[in-house]
């Protein structure tokens, strides 16, 4: 939306886009806002942490060993 693009375009790039996606001491991480395709993301086998917010709620579960956290 124009709220996103804005927002990117403003930061000079220290803003991504959805996910983020870092590589921190060969752990994979993918970092959202909102968890749309949460589950999907886990269950790629692309990373070992899914990072999200949005809901305000705990959320720490591990999903085809993807330790995701909220």
């Amino acid at each position: 939306d124009g709220e996103i693009a804005g927002l990117l375009k403003v930061s000079g790039g220290l803003i991504e886009k959805s996910p983020a996606v870092k590589v921190i001491d060969g752990q994979r991480f993918a970092i959202m806002h909102e968890p749309y395709l949460l589950e999907s993301v886990a269950k790629s086998g692309d990373f070992d942490y899914v990072l999200y917010g949005h809901t305000h709620e705990v959320d720490t579960r591990v999903i085809n060993g993807c330790q995701i956290v909220n």
